[in-house]
C-alpha cells in the first residue's frame, strides 16, 4: 500500500506544475502579440534604471564608426535600430540596454568596410550607474572575418545624450591569427 501511495503522491504536484506550465504559455503568447508604446516627450532621470519609452521623445537610432588596426584592418560605419524602444537619453541610462550590449549581438556579425564584424560590448547590470566610463567591456572580444580576437583592456564611456565611444588594444589573437594583436576604436551616435 505505501509503494502505491508513493506513486499517487506526485500527481496532484505533476497536475499543478502542468496547469502553471500552461498558464505560462498562454501568457507568453498573449504578451507576444502586445505592441509597445511609442516613446514619450516627457523628461525623466531615474538613475540608471531607464525605462523603454519614458523621456526625450526620440526613438534611438544608433550609427557606428568603427576603426580597427592589427591584424585585420577595419574601417567603416553602419547603423541600428534595435534600440527605438529607447529616446537617446533614456538608452544612456537604461541598466537593460547596456547589458545587452551594443553592436551587433555574438553570433550575428555585420558588414563593416565590406568585411564581416562581430564585437559586443556590455556592462553588467551590477556596475551600470548610467552615463560614464567603464573598463573590460568587451567579454567576447572582436572577430573579423572570422579571427578571433580577446582579452581584456577595453574601455567604453556613455555620454547622457546616448552617444559614446570604446576602445581596446591589443586584444591577443587565436586560431589562426594566434600571435597577432589587434586594437580598434568604435564610435556611436544617437539621434
Amino acid at each position: 500500500m505505501k509503494r502505491f501511495m508513493a506513486r499517487i503522491t506526485p500527481l496532484p504536484v505533476i497536475g499543478t506544475a502542468m496547469l502553471a506550465t500552461l498558464g505560462l504559455a498562454l501568457t507568453a503568447c498573449s504578451a507576444s502579440t502586445t505592441t509597445t508604446p511609442p516613446p514619450t516627450s516627457s523628461a525623466s532621470n531615474n538613475g540608471g534604471g531607464g525605462t523603454p519609452g519614458s523621456g526625450g521623445g526620440q526613438a534611438a537610432n544608433l550609427t557606428f564608426q568603427v576603426n580597427f588596426t592589427g591584424a585585420d584592418t577595419v574601417q567603416g560605419s553602419f547603423a541600428s535600430d534595435e534600440w527605438q524602444i529607447y529616446s537617446c537619453s533614456d538608452f544612456a541610462k537604461s541598466a537593460f540596454a547596456w547589458n545587452i550590449g551594443i553592436g551587433p549581438q555574438e553570433g550575428l556579425p555585420t558588414t563593416v568596410g565590406g568585411k564581416l564584424v562581430n564585437f559586443l560590448l556590455s556592462v553588467p547590470t551590477g556596475t551600470f550607474h548610467g552615463a560614464d566610463t567603464y573598463t573590460d567591456v568587451m567579454p567576447a572580444g572582436v572577430t573579423t572575418e572570422g579571427d578571433d580576437f580577446s582579452g581584456s583592456g577595453s574601455t567604453m564611456t556613455i555620454n547622457g545624450d546616448g552617444s559614446g565611444n570604446a576602445s581596446f588594444t591589443n586584444l591577443p589573437g587565436s586560431g589562426t591569427v594566434s600571435g597577432q594583436m589587434e586594437s580598434g576604436t568604435v564610435t556611436w551616435t544617437c539621434s
